[in-house]
C-alpha cells in the first residue's frame, strides 16, 4: 500500500456527505490507496449516517467510544494505516480533482530527506473566519492537507494527545518531524475548505473557553519546543505572544481582515469585535494561571528519556533519585529581572543542597572543561600546554569541528592531549544565530547535524583522536539534539543557557542511550579565579557530587593562566578525567 488517508470527524455527518463522494471520485479505483474515517464519538444520529456512507464508498470507518480530540483520532488512523505515506484530510475540506495525481507526482519525486509534504488550502467562503484556514504559500503545516511518511510518524510518536482540541497539535508534530528531515510545500496539491458556519452568539459565549484552550496549547507547545517555537509564530516566545494578546488582541483580530471584508459582513464584524474583546479580557483573567503553570510544569519529555537507575548510581544515591531532585526550582522573579540584575538564575548549589543528604559519596568529583580553545592562536595554545606539563591534571578541551578537520592542526591537538586534555567537539564554526538565540546547531535537523558531524569524526579517526564529548557552542542545544548526539558521543555538555531547553533539568544524568548529559552552571561556570577563594573551595568540595567546572580559554589567558594553574593546584586530587565518568563505569561501581 502506498497511501493511507486519515480523516477525523466529530458531529459532521453533513460535511462528510458532501466531501467524501468527491474524494471517492478523485481516487477512482486506485488499489494502492486506503481511506480511514475516524469518528471521535459523534453524537447519536451521526454514527449511522457515517457508517452507511463509508460502506457505500468503500472507506474504512472507525467509531471511538470516547471523545478525546483530533490528535487521538488521527493516531488511531495511523495505527490502522498500512501505507508507506499517511495523508491527513479534515471532514470539512473538498479535494481538488487532481489531488491524487499531484500527490503521486510529489511522492515519486520526494528524496529520502523529505519526510512530509504540505499542500495548499484554499477557502470557498468569503466570511471573516474563512481566510483564517488558508495555506497558500506553505509553512503553516495544516493537518487538513498534509502527508507524512508512516515510518516517521511511528518514530516520532504521532500527534501529541496532550493537545485535546484543534490548537497547535499539527504545528507541534511538524516541529518534531522537521528535526528529523524536511517538510516541503506542494502548491498544486490543493484542497478547498468549506465555508465556516459560525454560530455568532455561541461563538461569543465560548470566548473564555476558547482562549483558555488556545493558551493551554500554546504554552505546552512553547515549553516542549522552546528552541523552535519562534519559527511557527510571529512572537519569539509564548510570553511575547501573551503580552500581545493582553494588549492588542482585539485590534489585531480586526486588522487581519480588510475593510472590504468587514463592510461586506457587518453582522460577523460586530460578533468578531465582541468576541475578540471578550477573549482579550479572558486572557487577563487567565494570565496568572499561565505564569504559575509555566514554572511549575515538569519536563516529562526529558525525564522519560533519562535512565534514572543509572543516574542514581552515577551520583552515588542510596535510593533511586526522584527527577525533581535534579531539577532547578522555578525562580520567576529572577528570570524576570535577569537582564537588569545580571544575577544567575540557575545556581548549581541549589541542586546540590537537595542531593547532598541522599548520596553516599564522600567528596566532590570535579571535571574541568575549557571552552573556546581555538587553534588559530597556536602560540597561545603552546604556551598553555607548556605551563601544564608535569601537572598531570586532566581536562576537557573544547575544540571546534572546523579546527579538528584541518590537518595542520593535528600537532597542536596531540600536544593538548599529551598535557592532559581530552577532546570535546565544540560545534563546528562556533558562529550563528537562530531567532532569539545565539546558536550554531539549534537550527539544524538531525540529518544536517550528522552531515557536519561525520567528516569531523572521520578526521579524528584518521588522526587517532577520540572525542569524548560534544560541547554545543553558546550552550544552545535542544533536548532532542542532546538525545540524538548521545548516540554518537559519550558525553553531551551544556551550560546555563541549556536549562531553558531541558525544562531546568540539571545533571549529570544518564540518557536512555547510555551517554551522559553533563551541564555546568554558576558558580562553577565562569572563571578559575572565582573558584580559588576559601568560600568557593568549601562549596565545591561540599557538593559531594560530580561537578563540571567550566572556564573559557581566552579569559584565562588574560592573567597568563595563573588563576587556572592555581585552581588545578588547589583541587588537585579531586579532579577526574572525563573518561572516568562514562556510564559503564558507574554501573559497574554500583554493582560492585
Amino acid at each position: 500500500m502506498l497511501i493511507s488517508i486519515v480523516i477525523p470527524t466529530y458531529n459532521r455527518s453533513g460535511s462528510l456527505k458532501k466531501n467524501l463522494p468527491v474524494l471517492r471520485e478523485c481516487l477512482g479505483e486506485s488499489a494502492d490507496v486506503e481511506v480511514f474515517v475516524v469518528d471521535d464519538c459523534s453524537h447519536d444520529g451521526h454514527k449511522p449516517a457515517n457508517t452507511t456512507l463509508c460502506e457505500k464508498l468503500g472507506f474504512h470507518y472507525r467509531w471511538l467510544a470516547q471523545n478525546r480530540g483530533p490528535a487521538h483520532a488521527r493516531n488511531v488512523g495511523i495505527s490502522h494505516a498500512t501505507g508507506e505515506w499517511v495523508a491527513f484530510l479534515d471532514d470539512d475540506v473538498r479535494v481538488d480533482t487532481q489531488w491524487l495525481l499531484c500527490l503521486r507526482n510529489a511522492l515519486s519525486q520526494a528524496p529520502h530527506e523529505t519526510l512530509g509534504i504540505e499542500g495548499a488550502v484554499k477557502s470557498l467562503g468569503s466570511g471573516l473566519w474563512d481566510t483564517e484556514v488558508e495555506n497558500l504559500a506553505g509553512g503553516l503545516y495544516l493537518s487538513c492537507n498534509c502527508v507524512y511518511r508512516r515510518k516517521t510518524l511511528v518514530q516520532t510518536g504521532g500527534f501529541d494527545e496532550e493537545f485535546c482540541g484543534p490548537f497547535a497539535e499539527d504545528h507541534e508534530l511538524a516541529c518534531r518531524i522537521k528535526k528529523r528531515g524536511d517538510i516541503v510545500f506542494e502548491k498544486k496539491l490543493v484542497v478547498f475548505h468549506r465555508r465556516r458556519n459560525i454560530r455568532l452568539v455561541e461563538y461569543c459565549r465560548n470566548s473564555l473557553r476558547r482562549m483558555r484552550m488556545m493558551l493551554d496549547a500554546e504554552l505546552y507547545f512553547y515549553l516542549k519546543h522552546r528552541d523552535r517555537y519562534h519559527t511557527f509564530r510571529y512572537a519569539p516566545t509564548f510570553w511575547h505572544g501573551l503580552v500581545l494578546i493582553l494588549f492588542k488582541h482585539a485590534i489585531s483580530t480586526i486588522r487581519r481582515r480588510t475593510i472590504g471584508q468587514l463592510l461586506l459582513n457587518p453582522v460577523q464584524a460586530a460578533a468578531l469585535l465582541v468576541s475578540s474583546i471578550l477573549e482579550q479580557v479572558s486572557a487577563w483573567l487567565l494570565a496568572p494561571r499561565y505564569l504559575a503553570a509555566a514554572y511549575g510544569r515538569k519536563a516529562l519529555y526529558a525525564e522519560q528519556q533519562t535512565d534514572w537507575e543509572k543516574t542514581s548510581a552515577l551520583w552515588g544515591f542510596t535510593e533511586r533519585v526522584v527527577p525533581s531532585v535534579l531539577r532547578f526550582d522555578p525562580d520567576i522573579i529572577g528570570s524576570i529581572l535577569f537582564r537588569l540584575q545580571k544575577k544567575p538564575v540557575y545556581d548549581a548549589r541549589a541542586v546540590f543542597k537537595k542531593t547532598v543528604s541522599g548520596t553516599r559519596a564522600a567528596h566532590a568529583r570535579i571535571f574541568i572543561r575549557i571552552d573556546d580553545l581555538f587553534l588559530r592562536d597556536q602560540a597561545l595554545v603552546e604556551r598553555f600546554c607548556d605551563l601544564l606539563k608535569g601537572n598531570a591534571i586532566p581536562f576537557l578541551a573544547a575544540i571546534t569541528g572546523n579546527d579538528l578537520l584541518r590537518d595542520e592542526n593535528l600537532p597542536a591537538i596531540r600536544t593538548v592531549i599529551r598535557c592532559g586534555g581530552a577532546i570535546g567537539v565544540h560545534g563546528f564554526s562556533h558562529s550563528g544565530r537562530f531567532g532569539p538565540y545565539q546558536s550554531e546547531i539549534l537550527q539544524l535537523s538531525f540529518p544536517q547535524l550528522d552531515r557536519l558531524n561525520g567528516p569531523v569524526l572521520d578526521a579524528c579517526t584518521q588522526g587517532n583522536v577520540t572525542p569524548v564529548a560534544f560541547v554545543p557552542p553558546f550552550n544552545a542545544v535542544s533536548w532532542d539534539q542532546i538525545c540524538h548526539l548521545g548516540t554518537t558521543y559519550p558525553v553531551i555538555c551544556g551550560g546555563p543557557e541549556t536549562m531553558r531547553f531541558t525544562g531546568r533539568l540539571f545533571g549529570p544524568v544518564v540518557l536512555n542511550s547510555g551517554s551522559l548529559f553533563f551541564p555546568s552552571c554558576q558558580p562553577f561556570y565562569g572563571s578559575a579565579a572565582s573558584l580559588v577563594t576559601p568560600a568557593m573551595y568549601k562549596a565545591v568540595m561540599g557538593a559531594r557530587a560530580p561537578v563540571c567546572c567550566t572556564f573559557h580559554f581566552h579569559q584565562e589567558a588574560e592573567d597568563g593562566f595563573s588563576s587556572l594553574l592555581q585552581c588545578f593546584q588547589l583541587y588537585g586530587g579531586a579532579i577526574h578525567g572525563w573518561q572516568t565518568i562514562r556510564p559503564k563505569d558507574t554501573i559497574a561501581a554500583k554493582d560492585g
